[in-house]
């Protein structure tokens, strides 16, 4: 679409929707040379001794030798182990998916807002003290950064959110970003600790954020946009209309679960190239 950075080429979606897993070549089957028979003397029936006895499956054992191909095979179980357990922890390498089927868990996940479409209002505490509306800003664009203070795809993209702020304020472009997560910056699988504008606070204090931070505790305006991965950005036009969803939308599949439609993170170009379109559109 892990759903709290300079320059880059590179995340950080997806549903955050990468969750694939690399595949490795196998290693040429290797065969041993056929074994030699026994070339000694032939002894006598009469002179025949029993066989001695089998050996037990413990020495049997104890001479393994691994081929090339098994030692192939084991090692792609365990890249698509560690892929498996990687995407379970919401790294998807694009973006951090959000926990629940949606930001707060009580509802199924939707799709964001369509293009076109009116962007809903919200006034909201900042953690500069003041309060903030969406709709104050009508005649200005507006960049919405939906974010969780534990994702580290927002953390790495702050700085890059700074630039394009220094970039922009000047050409009546408005920054906001949105708190879309109901945990707090310690969030992990075993820590559900409740977020709070101290996590905020905390957030902008340590990223450096120049522009204001929201913080919702209800989560409201994340499930009002449909937001599933973080960071999920949109770009409102001056009238107040969705213009632009640069991360990518989503969809749902049939697990109910949602898929990011990008295969990268969004870089620092692309991101201004959308907001240049919508700064020019009439």
């Amino acid at each position: 679409m892990s759903k709290p950075s300079v320059d880059k080429t590179r995340t950080g979606a997806g549903k955050g929707a990468g969750k694939g897993t690399g595949t490795t070549p196998a290693a040429g089957r290797q065969t041993q040379p056929p074994r030699p028979g026994y070339n000694g003397p032939v002894r006598p029936a009469s002179a025949a001794r029993p066989r001695p006895p089998a050996p037990s499956a413990a020495k049997r054992g104890s001479g393994l030798k691994l081929r090339p191909l098994d030692i192939a095979l084991v090692g792609v179980g365990l890249a698509l182990v560690i892929a498996i357990i990687w995407a379970g922890l919401g790294g998807t390498g694009t973006f951090t998916a959000s926990p629940g089927s949606s930001p707060n868990g009580s509802s199924p996940a939707r799709s964001t807002i369509p293009v076109g479409q009116s962007a809903p209002d919200f006034s909201l505490p900042a953690a500069d003290g003041k309060t903030y509306s969406l709709s104050q800003f009508r005649g200005q664009v507006v960049v919405l950064e939906f974010f969780a203070p534990w994702c580290p795809h927002c953390q790495a993209d702050a700085p890059m959110f700074n630039e394009l702020y220094d970039a922009y304020k000047d050409r009546g472009v408005q920054f906001l970003a949105v708190s879309a997560t109901p945990y707090g910056r310690n969030y992990s699988q075993t820590n559900r600790d409740p977020i709070t504008m101290d996590d905020v606070k905390w957030f902008q204090d340590t990223y450096g954020v120049k522009f204001p931070m929201l913080f919702d505790k209800d989560v409201r305006a994340a499930d009002q946009y449909g937001i599933a991965f973080y960071p999920t950005v949109y770009i409102v036009d001056r009238n107040g209309n969705v213009a632009s969803i640069p991360t990518g939308d989503y969809t749902v599949g049939p697990d109910g679960k949602p898929q990011s439609k990008r295969e990268a993170a969004i870089t620092k170009d692309e991101l201004a190239a959308e907001i240049d379109r919508v700064v020019q559109a009439k």
